[in-house]
């Protein structure tokens, strides 16, 4: 089993991302936090019935009973009538701060229960189980929540940190090769902040290794630890995520959130490079790694649409936008860009 602790030094508190193949390795650490406590397992349709009467049946086994909460599968969930369902259950069954929410699922079941999780009575506990790869090297971890609102992507939440992560690698085997993809473009851009490949076993092997979330999850920690509120560093982890975010809501959320990421490291590369930033050399490299993940790299049919979205961006101020490139020395940067030379770009790549 791995651990890597996310420790904020400034308020001496911490927490522990842990990392199995087994999931039944990972529970003893979860019921003595459960203990005397109630639960709630927040999670969607598909996975309840992928897993949810095993983790209920784990925790049963510790003597810690668990109300369950199912939502419907996908980012349309991420909704303030959604949200309003959750606190409802929490209120009318006499939740207290000091219990817990177990978001079980993927980006979407931890970014609405994260959220729900930080406003009812203004903060109660959570734990999150991540069961695709996606929710495993990046959005189960670092504390953002959001819902979308108005047709904008995550323009509503807050950063409320977990009291633990549970990432078991079995989970993974219930995944199609669109979902493990979609949490490559993920990995990609961790690849691309460290300036190593770590999606050379993927492409061997088809598999992703323990080694290489922990790796991603060490990496989130570095950078959250030390700008936990997002003002300045960890804007490097939105690399490929302001064109991305832009054409996942471009898609109608037809895209998967990897897919889109994907899709906007290799459009910022790009722009980067045309505004003097960023080196050709990288969008090409960051191109050939599509195509051998087997991602399409085409963007342009969203570019359009994308073009009118990213002025919501919640890095934006005063017609400017904090974006992340990876710098011609091959190192992450963030630059403030004009937002209409960034919407400029994208249009002019329309087709």
């Amino acid at each position: 089993m791995e651990r890597t602790v996310f420790r904020f030094n400034n308020r001496n508190e911490e927490y522990s991302v842990l990392i199995s193949e087994r999931f039944k390795e990972l529970i003893p650490e979860a019921a003595a936090m459960l203990k005397g406590h109630r639960a709630l397992v927040l999670t969607d349709g598909i996975t309840a019935g992928l897993y949810l009467e095993g983790i209920c049946g784990a925790l049963s086994d510790y003597g810690i009973p668990a109300d369950t909460f199912i939502i419907d599968p996908g980012e349309t969930s991420k909704s303030l009538n959604t949200l309003g369902s959750v606190l409802r259950f929490l209120v009318l069954n006499s939740y207290k701060k000091t219990d817990f929410i177990i978001n079980l699922g993927g980006g979407v079941v931890s970014d609405l229960g994260g959220f729900a999780a930080s406003v009812y009575m203004r903060g109660m506990n959570c734990i999150n189980i991540p069961t695709t790869l996606l929710g495993m090297v990046d959005s189960s971890m670092g504390g953002k929540t959001a819902i979308d609102f108005e047709g904008v992507k995550n323009i509503l939440g807050t950063v409320h940190q977990p009291s633990l992560v549970l990432c078991a690698t079995e989970f993974l085997t219930s995944l199609d090769e669109a979902q493990i993809r979609s949490g490559c473009g993920e990995i990609l851009k961790y690849s691309l902040i460290c300036g190593r490949d770590l999606l050379k076993g993927y492409e061997s092997t088809g598999a992703v290794s323990a080694e290489v979330i922990f790796e991603c999850c060490s990496i989130k920690r570095d950078l959250v630890c030390a700008d936990e509120f997002d003002k300045g560093i960890r804007h490097i982890l939105n690399l490929g995520h302001t064109f991305g975010h832009a054409f996942e809501a471009a898609s109608g959320y037809g895209l998967a959130h990897g897919e889109a990421v994907a899709l906007g490291l290799l459009a910022e590369a790009r722009f980067g490079a045309a505004i003097g930033v960023s080196s050709s050399e990288t969008a090409d490299m960051i191109l050939e790694k599509l195509i051998k993940i087997g991602f399409s790299p085409n963007y342009e049919r969203y570019a359009e649409k994308a073009s009118r979205l990213i002025v919501h961006d919640k890095k934006s101020s005063g017609g400017r936008i904090s974006m992340p490139f990876i710098g011609t020395d091959g190192k992450p940067r963030i630059v403030s860009v004009e937002i209409s030379d960034a919407a400029g770009f994208l249009a002019g790549s329309a087709g």
